[in-house]
């Protein structure tokens, strides 16, 4: 929905690829684009997980993890994090519900792209990516967290997924 330069969509992103073990994903967070080329590490490491994949020579998502030198986190670590993500997107929905109007007129204001739905989904789907885009950023410049040198990172991860997150609970 939101057209523009690289940078105006956000720096950072997920993406979940599905593995051949029920609930596990091979996840990837991180730049997609720097300098205006694609992220040739993420891109290579991705590849990499895809071949070990399909010659079938991994028999179980720890072995994954192991292959590739990335953590995994089992249905216990994921159920903690899912609970202190839960409890950081209440609050930002109820933050979001409290500036409704704003969020709403500035959402009428700009001018978005016409490939998708111009909906109000859509719009704080982007203005998350945004802020927390802004967020990494800076608590980087203060040293309050390091990004790799790769510009991104990589887990094998067991979720269900019983909805998607922020969008979800606004929906609710």
């Amino acid at each position: 929905m939101i057209e523009g330069e690289h940078d105006s969509l956000g720096n950072y992103g997920q993406d979940d690829v599905n593995l051949p073990w029920s609930s596990w994903y091979y996840i990837t967070f991180g730049q997609n684009v720097i300098e205006g080329e694609v992220n040739q590490l993420r891109r290579a490491f991705d590849k990499k997980c895809s071949e070990v994949l399909e010659s079938r020579k991994i028999d179980s998502p720890r072995e994954l993890g192991k292959y590739l030198g990335i953590p995994v986190f089992s249905e216990t670590d994921a159920k903690k994090w899912t609970h202190v993500v839960e409890t950081h997107s209440r609050q930002l929905v109820r933050c979001f519900k409290k500036n409704r109007k704003s969020i709403v007129d500035l959402h009428s204001s700009i001018r978005s792209g016409e490939y998708a739905p111009n909906s109000l989904g859509e719009f704080i789907c982007w203005y998350v990516h945004k802020a927390y885009s802004s967020a990494i950023e800076i608590l980087s410049s203060q040293k309050v967290l390091v990004i790799p040198s790769s510009r991104f990172q990589a887990a094998v991860w067991y979720k269900e997924r019983k909805y998607e997150g922020l969008l979800a609970g606004l929906s609710k």
